[in-house]
């Protein structure tokens, strides 16, 4: 009984104990200084100057590179059709100037039987015209010759005159002198008549050649007017000849049109006639067509290029092409062309890329993605992961003296993981940026996370 008195006093008084110690004033308590924040390991960056890609991505419309809708230019009956959908053709070859050598693959030929007929009819009238032309040429000949024997004519009309004028001069002179010495009395009378009838005769004959000589001059002259004459009716004959070879060659170009070739290389991919239809002349392109030709390789890639990106498109510019039908497939190619304005409704500029197609594997109409890589001007660039955007703008850390310290950046383009920095304050209070030196380090690494002071450490570089 006395023990348990005892063990009951002793519990009793441990517990009076424990209790003054519960009650002992705050500041007799013991305290434990608190574990100073561990480091946070980041890794640093330099900034670096080269050019950003600006990857612009739009939905792409696949389309043949070249398309012709063929209408039939003269009205007839088909004949016989060559092709079907699907079928491949081969386009005419040309030589350097453009001209022709080997038409194109046979499409279509029409039955025209009067075309025909009045083909023949223009190159009767062409060998008519070319017979005239012939006649009028030999008429020059003969007017050439009247020519040349009137001007023989002529010629000895004036020697004839010469002759005659000489003759006179001599009897005009020996007239005079017999009639002075008739009167004289050296000689009889009739010595002095038979010298003056000769002197009589003399003008006469010069009389006579005078008009010899006129007369061979008005046949030198009609002539020459018949020759004038001819030769105005050769060229009236060969104006009609030129007109009617082009008659003539106008009526074979539209024969020509009874045959429909392929304009280029490509595939048929519309059909909308058969043999015996009926199909009428169609130069306004408003009737059905007979086909349609789809020119496969290379194919266009038209995008539609956002106003804001427009500046940066131009030729030469690498695309990367997607499309849907084969899984992803990535196809390469470049802008080839732009249409330079924008489209007023959408405000969009419209970009053309060339894809090469060999294998003819991509088709038109098939859905496709393409990304535009402009190349953007040079400029300093840090990572993403070195900066943190804020309601008052962004910024990155530095680390001095063991701790992060903020540091204000003025950023431009932000392209992919890299972003344009076009200035940087060190100090809040600081006005004015600063061009970001390239040798400056900032934090690349868990900037989101961090605070400025917060105490950091770089991390060790890898050594593997």
């Amino acid at each position: 009984m006395n023990t348990i008195l005892k063990i009951t006093s002793g519990l009793t008084a441990l517990l009076a104990l424990m209790a003054l110690g519960c009650a002992r004033p705050e500041s007799t308590q013991l305290t434990t200084p608190a574990a100073p924040a561990k480091a946070v390991e980041v890794k640093l960056a330099k900034p670096s100057r080269q050019n950003l890609v600006r990857i612009i991505s739009q939905p792409a419309q696949v389309l043949p590179y070249e398309e012709a809708v063929i209408h039939a230019k003269v009205t007839g009956y088909v004949q016989q059709v060559f092709v079907d959908i699907g079928d491949k053709v081969k386009g005419p070859v040309l030589d350097a100037n453009g001209s022709e050598l080997k038409p194109g693959s046979k499409l279509i030929r029409l039955d025209v039987p009067e075309l025909i007929e009045d083909l023949n009819h223009r190159k009767a009238l062409e060998k008519l015209a070319s017979d005239e032309v012939a006649l009028k040429k030999n008429m020059e000949k003969v007017s050439q010759t009247h020519i040349e024997s009137a001007q023989a004519n002529m010629q000895e009309a004036k020697a004839s005159i010469l002759r005659t004028n000489a003759n006179l001069e001599r009897w005009k002179s020996e007239n005079e002198r017999i009639a002075k010495l008739v009167s004289g009395k050296v000689l009889d009378e009739q010595t002095g008549d038979e010298t003056l009838n000769q002197f009589k005769s003399a003008q006469s004959l010069q009389e006579e050649t005078a008009a010899r000589v006129k007369q061979a001059k008005a046949k030198l002259d009609r002539a020459e007017a018949e020759l004038e004459q001819s030769k105005s009716e050769t060229l009236v004959a060969q104006s009609k000849l030129m007109v009617s070879k082009a008659e003539t060659r106008k009526m074979e170009a539209m024969v020509r049109y009874t045959q429909i070739n392929a304009p280029f290389d490509g595939i048929i991919t519309q059909r909308k006639v058969d043999p015996g239809r009926l199909v009428h002349e169609d130069s306004a392109n408003k009737g059905d067509a007979l086909f349609t030709v789809a020119k496969m390789d290379p194919v266009r890639l038209f995008i539609e290029v956002p106003e804001q990106d427009s500046p940066l498109v131009h030729d030469g510019a690498e695309a990367k092409v997607t499309l849907q039908a084969f899984s992803g497939k990535e196809f390469s190619g470049k802008v080839t062309r732009t249409s330079w304005a924008l489209n007023m409704a959408s405000r969009t500029l419209r970009a053309e890329i060339d894809i090469p197609n060999k294998d003819l594997t991509i088709r038109p109409g098939m859905f496709a993605n393409a990304r535009i890589l402009a190349i953007l001007p040079e400029c300093v660039v840090l990572p993403t992961t070195a900066l943190v955007r804020s309601a008052d703008g962004a910024f990155a850390f530095v680390v001095e003296d063991g701790k992060a310290k903020r540091v204000d950046v003025r950023l431009g383009r932000v392209e992919g993981d890299l972003a344009e920095v076009t200035g940087m304050r060190a100090n809040p209070a600081e006005t004015t940026w600063q061009e970001v030196p390239l040798t400056m380090e900032f934090i690349a690494s868990g900037a989101t996370t961090l605070a400025p002071g917060q105490a950091v450490m770089t991390a060790k570089p890898d050594l593997k």
